[in-house]
C-alpha cells in the first residue's frame, strides 16, 4: 500500500491525486503508523468477516479490488509489449539504441502508475465506506 514511498511511485492510502505522499502530515514518512495501520486493519478485517458483516457491497468491492491489482500488471505488460512491437519498429530510428530500450519501459511505467492510481482510489473509497464499522484503533491510524 504505502511501502513504496521512494519519490518515483505514487503514494498509497492518503496520497492525493497528483502523487503527493501523505499530504496532510507534517512528516514525509511514518513507518510505525503505516505498520500499525496495516496490521490492525488486517486483523480486524479477518475478525469482522467471521463475526459480523460490513456494508452490503463489501464482497463485490473486495473482488473489484483484486481485479484492479491484476489489471494494473496486465496493463503495464500490455503497454510495454505494444511499445516493443508497434512503436519501436515504426517510430524510432534504427540506430537509437537507448530509445529502443527505454520506450517500452516508460510505456509500462506510465500505465503501471495509472493502474496503481485506480487501485488506490478504489481502496480509499472502500475504506471510507468501512469507516463507521472500524474500531477506534484502526481509525486512528488512517
Amino acid at each position: 500500500m504505502s511501502a513504496g514511498r521512494d519519490g518515483i511511485f505514487l503514494g498509497g492510502i492518503g496520497s492525493d491525486v497528483f502523487g503527493e505522499h501523505t499530504s496532510a502530515r507534517n512528516i514525509r514518512q511514518d513507518l510505525v503508523n503505516d505498520f500499525l495501520r496495516d496490521k490492525y486493519l488486517k486483523e480486524y478485517l479477518e475478525w469482522h468477516r467471521q463475526n459480523a458483516r460490513f456494508y452490503d457491497g463489501f464482497e463485490s468491492d473486495l473482488t473489484y479490488q483484486k481485479m484492479l491489482w491484476y489489471q494494473k500488471w496486465v496493463m503495464a505488460l500490455g503497454s510495454a509489449a505494444f511499445a516493443t512491437v508497434v512503436i519501436n519498429p515504426n517510430f524510432t530510428r534504427r540506430r537509437s539504441y537507448y530509445a529502443r530500450k527505454l520506450i517500452p519501459f516508460m510505456f509500462g511505467l506510465c500505465t503501471y502508475q495509472y493502474g496503481y492510481r485506480n487501485e488506490n482510489l478504489a481502496m480509499t473509497n472502500m475504506l471510507l465506506q468501512m469507516n463507521e464499522y472500524l474500531p477506534l484503533e484502526v481509525r486512528r491510524t488512517m
